[in-house]
């Protein structure tokens, strides 16, 4: 809250308890100085919140999908890894954001969204407990 009015929320849903979660944020564009604010307190989540994985998904590019469909035009299949350093050459600003917040890059997602946009797939691993090896 800022002034009466919600500039941020933020969580993680646990997928699997105790094991695996996804997090999830909604910024208003009012953010604005209170955006460092925000990524101290929300990196300091990630880092504690005790799961042993996090997901996150944000909204790439469109130059992936645009290279993509390129190369099957072209007949020419691009790896994961390929697609994956196009859309991060290009990342846009909540791909940039999954970073600041210590989420590393693991997959071009396709076509994934209600309207058929193109996400990408964040991770976030915490350490391992004694015996969960």
């Amino acid at each position: 809250w800022h002034a009466g009015r919600i500039v941020a929320c933020f969580g993680i849903s646990e997928i699997f308890a105790n094991v695996q979660g996804v997090a999830w944020a909604l910024l208003s564009s009012d953010i604005g100085v209170h955006h460092i604010e925000l990524t101290r307190f929300m990196q300091k989540e990630v880092r504690t919140c005790g799961l042993i994985r996090l997901e996150l998904l944000a909204k790439a590019s469109e130059k992936a999908e645009e290279l993509a469909v390129l190369g099957e035009d072209l007949c020419v299949r691009f790896t994961g890894q390929q697609l994956l350093a196009c859309a991060m050459q290009r990342a846009t600003s909540e791909c940039r954001w999954a970073k600041l917040l210590g989420f590393t890059p693991a997959h071009v997602l396709r076509r994934y969204g209600a309207a058929s946009e193109t996400y990408m797939l964040f991770e976030w691993f915490g350490p391992l407990a004694e015996g969960d090896i």
